[in-house]
């Protein structure tokens, strides 16, 4: 079976007991599901995965996918059998009448009169089957949205990664050691995470260029990384010459086409909140469709037993769709998170000190989410002491919780958003003084004392001064100037910030100290 079976101990606190928990569920689903992961039908799947970076089988995944399709069918098919119980014979015989009227002869065929729970029966395996497969193909479309994910990560980070790879091939380093510095390189995304790869498996089989042959077969980025990959393990066996000059053509190469993959990097972002709007909408729609058929279905107001209490068909049917919209919603959120381009997601980090996270509760959004929380629990007494019911207590909550989270939000994002605006600016004029023959740290202390770059100024004068620690010829300079990067990065907190000063700033630094 699969690693993620193993579960931990009962000694390893809640954490290890919730893995255990959900390995032991893992199993279940194995065993219910995992015949299906040889069927023909998944072979595009399986293709698409093999492109992925899961850390569970394939098997694995499949199972999960069946499980939460037979989940989502009960979902659908349960309120869809209440719903066709509670149409009132009027209904059923108008939607007769309007089938006869619509198809030609029709009219002159005898239908009997149908029981309804026949009926029932049929519409609850209509909807819960179409859904079940709705569910199947969805996780099939899932791993070839991460696989074009990666590939899309993959065409973005692979010139920088070249770049780099260009300025150590000038150096002692050998093949093993210049690919371990780039895949050590968080900021090259996934290409570090194939290089990452090719290292692992050639640590278990001895040799590099097996490693490399294996990831440029399952790499989904075969148009770029894949011929990379293989050029590179060719020219490394020719020697340091002929690697250096590759490496130096294939970066331009690969920087023309940047541009075209930043295009199609937008039009993904497009089809992610396509995808995060139809998700949501559909099922309001259907509770809309509920709401209005109250009024020619006085079936619906028919009164049902539940567990939490007495309630309507349509009140049952529009909670049942209510929960259906919030798995949905969590869905689709996970989905937009686990897809969108790590150059787009920004995590915030809220303090370990209680008082700074006081302090930054209007500037940083996991700080606001905390400090906000006795907020929203007001908020929820208050509609409770005034007679609400519990849904419109738990609306009014997290209604009172929400909008200051989400002012902070929003006013970050468009800080951050000035920010990564003016990292251009900043990266280009230290490559202009760089260019002039300035010492690295001597080129962005000009700048942050000569050009005004708006939010980002507090950010590059603080750089300036923690790079002026670092003296030339201590031992410890290297070391101390990465430090300074590290904490230039944090202060920022954007992606694009990380994106640009791993991949540009410390190259243009690596030129110059060996230039000299």
């Amino acid at each position: 079976m699969s690693d993620g079976f193993a579960g931990g101990s009962a000694d390893g606190g809640d954490a290890l007991s919730g893995r255990a928990s959900f390995a032991a569920a893992d199993r279940v689903c194995y065993a219910l599901f995992a015949r299906h992961a040889d069927a023909a039908r998944h072979e595009r799947a399986r293709r698409a995965y093999r492109g992925t970076d899961l850390r569970v089988g394939f098997d694995v995944y499949l199972a999960r996918v069946y499980a939460a399709s037979w989940v989502f069918a009960l979902l659908v098919g349960l309120p869809a059998a209440v719903i066709a119980l509670a149409l009132p014979d009027t209904t059923l015989s108008g939607a007769v009448a309007a089938v006869e009227g619509a198809v030609p002869l029709a009219e002159t065929l005898p239908v009997p009169p149908v029981p309804r729970p026949p009926v029932a029966v049929a519409a609850a395996l209509v909807c819960g089957s179409a859904t079940k497969r709705g569910v199947v193909a969805l996780g099939g479309r899932y791993l070839r949205w991460v696989a074009a994910a990666r590939r899309s990560n993959i065409e973005r980070t692979l010139p920088g990664a070249v770049r780099y790879l260009h300025v150590l091939a000038s150096g002692s380093d050998g093949r093993r050691a210049m690919l371990r510095r780039v895949a050590d390189t968080d900021a090259y995304g996934e290409t570090a995470v194939s290089i990452r790869k090719a290292l692992n498996t050639a640590a278990m089989t001895g040799n590099v260029n097996e490693g490399l042959r294996r990831v440029a077969r399952d790499t989904p980025a075969q148009d770029t990384l894949s011929p990379f990959l293989l050029k590179y393990r060719e020219h490394a066996d020719q020697g340091s010459d002929a690697l250096r000059n590759y490496l130096r053509m294939e970066s331009r190469m690969l920087g023309h086409r940047q541009d075209r993959a930043r295009k199609r990097s937008e039009g993904f972002l497009e089809l992610l909140s396509e995808v995060f709007i139809v998700l949501l909408v559909m099922p309001a729609l259907l509770v809309i469709v509920l709401t209005v058929m109250s009024i020619i279905a006085p079936g619906l107001s028919a009164p049902v037993w539940t567990p939490v209490g007495t309630t309507t068909v349509r009140g049952f049917a529009v909670y049942a769709s209510g929960l259906l919209i919030l798995v949905v919603g969590v869905v689709a959120s996970a989905l937009v998170a686990a897809l969108r381009p790590p150059d787009q997601t920004i995590e915030y980090e809220r303090p370990s000190s209680r008082l700074r996270t006081l302090a930054t509760a209007a500037s940083n959004p996991a700080s606001a989410a905390l400090v906000f929380l006795p907020v929203g629990v007001c908020g929820a007494a208050a509609a409770a002491l005034l007679g609400a019911k519990w849904a419109d207590v738990t609306l009014a909550g997290y209604v009172v919780y929400a909008l200051p989270v989400g002012a902070v939000a929003v006013r970050r994002a468009r800080l951050d958003d000035a920010k990564d605006r003016e990292i251009k600016d900043f990266v280009h004029a230290v490559s202009g003084h760089v260019t002039l023959g300035r010492p690295f740290g001597e080129a962005v202390e000009h700048v942050a004392r000569d050009v005004d770059l708006g939010p980002l100024s507090g950010d590059v004068a603080d750089l300036a001064s923690n790079l002026q620690l670092t003296t030339p010829n201590t031992g410890t300079d290297e070391d101390l100037r990465t430090a300074a990067l590290d904490r230039f990065v944090e202060r920022v907190g954007t992606p694009m910030a990380e994106q640009v000063i791993w991949n540009f700033l410390p190259v243009c630094y690596t030129i110059q100290h060996r230039s000299s």
